[in-house]
C-alpha cells in the first residue's frame, strides 16, 4: 500500500512538472547562457517587448540574467544620439527575451552583454587594460621610442604596447603632453566595443576630473555624433577628443581616443 502511494505521488509530480513546462517553458543555466547588465547606472526588465510595458525588475550594473533569444527591433536607437547627429539612418536596438529570478521578461540589447562586467573601484570602474589583463591574461609588454612624421614635422614619440591572450592589443603613444590610446580587438561586436569604450572613458574622465562636480555623475554614456563609412564618432560628458570606433575590412575593431593636458 505504501509503495503504491509513493508511486502514485511520483507520477503526479512528473505530470505536474510536464504540464508546468508545457505552459511555461522550462529553462536551465546549461541551455541558456548568462548575460550581464552593462548599463552603468541600471537597466529595466519589461513584462513585454515594449517600453510601454510593465517593468518587472530593475537590475544594477554587473547583475546576471539568462538569455533566451533575440526578438524584434525596438523603437530605441542602438546608441544614445548626440544633439549634433543629423543622419537619416539610425540603428535600432533589438529586444532580448531573458529570464530574471525564474520569470520571463524583455530587455533592450544595448543594456546587456555576454562579456563579464568590469570590477568597480574608488573612481567608478577599472580601466579597460586592467580588465583585459584580469579576464584574459597579458602575454607581452613593450616600451619603445619612435619618430613619427606629421606633415613637415617629426616627433619623437614614446609608445607602450600591451598584448593579451584574446588577441587584443592596447597601445599608448605619448608626445608633448598628449596621450593617444588605441585598442584593437578581433571577434567582437560593435555593441560590445561600445560598452568597453564607454566604461574605459568613464574611468579616465572621472579620474582626471576628480575636482569637478561632474565626477559625481553616476549615469554615463557616450553619445553617437556621426558615422562616416565604417567609423563611428562619439561625444562624451567632458568633450573628450577623438572618440571613435572603427570597423575594419578584416572585421577587427579598434577603439581610439586621446587626451592633451
Amino acid at each position: 500500500m505504501g509503495f503504491m502511494l509513493v508511486k502514485s505521488l511520483y507520477r503526479s509530480m512528473v505530470l505536474f512538472f510536464f504540464v508546468l513546462c508545457f505552459e511555461i517553458p522550462c529553462y536551465s543555466q546549461n541551455l541558456n547562457p548568462s548575460i550581464y547588465v552593462w548599463a552603468p547606472d541600471s537597466c529595466t526588465i519589461y513584462k513585454h517587448p515594449s517600453l510601454e510595458s510593465t517593468p518587472i525588475s530593475r537590475l544594477a550594473y554587473g547583475d546576471s540574467l539568462l538569455f533566451v533569444q533575440k526578438e524584434a527591433l525596438s523603437t530605441s536607437p542602438l546608441f544614445l544620439l548626440s544633439e549634433l547627429f543629423e543622419q537619416d539612418t539610425v540603428q535600432y536596438a533589438r529586444w532580448l527575451k531573458v529570464i530574471v529570478k525564474n520569470e520571463i521578461g524583455y530587455v533592450l540589447e544595448n543594456q546587456v552583454s555576454e562579456l563579464k562586467p568590469f570590477q568597480k573601484n574608488q573612481y567608478g570602474f577599472e580601466p579597460l587594460h586592467t580588465y583585459l589583463k584580469r579576464e584574459y591574461g597579458l602575454i607581452d609588454s613593450l616600451n619603445f621610442k619612435r619618430d613619427i612624421s606629421i606633415g613637415s614635422s617629426t616627433f619623437n614619440v614614446t609608445i607602450d604596447s600591451l598584448s593579451f591572450l584574446n588577441e587584443s592589443t592596447f597601445t599608448t603613444a605619448y608626445n608633448d603632453g598628449c596621450e593617444n590610446y588605441k585598442y584593437e580587438f578581433k571577434n567582437i561586436s560593435l555593441l560590445n566595443a561600445y560598452f568597453l569604450l564607454n566604461l574605459d572613458v568613464y574611468y579616465d574622465e572621472v579620474y582626471i576630473n576628480l575636482d569637478t562636480d561632474q565626477s559625481e555623475h553616476a549615469i554615463y554614456s557616450l553619445k553617437l555624433e556621426n558615422v562616416e563609412q565604417n567609423t563611428y564618432f562619439f561625444k562624451d560628458l567632458f568633450s573628450q577628443n577623438g572618440l571613435k570606433i572603427i570597423v575594419h575590412s578584416n572585421e577587427s575593431i579598434s577603439l581610439e581616443y586621446f587626451y592633451c593636458m
